[in-house]
């Protein structure tokens, strides 16, 4: 039937068009990583008609970072990472990405609020400890979806590794190395981000009583972080897939 023609036609057309793209995608981001730039996920997909969503997921699926000699010391070693097929789920709102098992209870309410002086009280709670948590990320870094990501990652860290005091550029190190994509589109340079991060660690973190710091007595000393009590009183667990 000639419907039937035509539409098999229109699908071999498709199949062409998404072949093309995916042989451009392919060609292109190899060339960025020679030239030591980012790749500008938003621009091809404006230029090619790429779905945002196939590029995003191409480039995350093959990005990476090497971490410099410099900061090798600051690795964490035997962080448990998750599955790929979950890594989405970190630039969704806490509650809606399921990573983690929470607990907003009163005992977690009460510690968070010794730990702020008052301050979840006082200022944020008509928003819930929630958003309370969330805003935190949001009023540092650009966009909700980055903010979630940084947000997801730095607690997913925390919960495994943060009973122990640890050097507060390791956080920042070990999201390079699992998001660097996400990262690098936001921020020129590798250091640019550690050193924002880090800084928001260190200023904005302890006020809300996620994590304690352990300030540096000389200044070139690296300051020390470690997870809050109310921290672990709010993330009971998390979801390994």
């Amino acid at each position: 039937m000639p419907w039937g023609i035509d539409t098999f036609h229109s699908w071999l057309a498709e199949f062409a068009k998404e072949d093309e793209i995916q042989n451009k995608l392919q060609a292109e981001y190899i060339q960025s990583k020679q030239k030591g730039i980012p790749f500008d996920k938003e621009e091809f997909c404006l230029r090619t008609g790429a779905l945002s969503e196939d590029v995003a997921r191409f480039v995350l699926e093959r990005d990476y970072y090497t971490v410099p000699s410099v900061d090798k010391e600051f690795e964490l070693d035997g962080l448990p990472l998750p599955h790929r097929t979950s890594l989405w789920s970190f630039s969704q709102r806490l509650e809606e990405s399921e990573l983690f098992g929470l607990d907003e209870g009163p005992n977690t309410l009460d510690a968070f609020n010794a730990l702020t002086e008052g301050q979840y009280n006082d200022n944020y709670f008509s928003v819930g400890l929630l958003g309370f948590i969330e805003g935190t990320f949001f009023e540092f870094f650009p966009g909700k979806t980055f903010a979630y990501s940084i947000g997801n990652h730095f607690f997913w860290i925390l919960f495994h590794k943060g009973k122990d005091w640890l050097p507060v550029p390791s956080y920042a190190i070990e999201m390079l190395k699992r998001m660097p994509g996400i990262i690098l589109q936001k921020y020129d340079e590798p250091e640019a981000f550690i050193a924002e991060h880090s800084l928001f660690t260190k200023k904005v973190l302890p006020s809300r009583g996620i994590c304690l710091l352990k300030a540096s007595a000389e200044e070139h000393e690296v300051a020390l972080i470690k997870g809050s009590d109310a921290f672990y009183s709010f993330v009971e667990g998390v979801n390994p897939w």
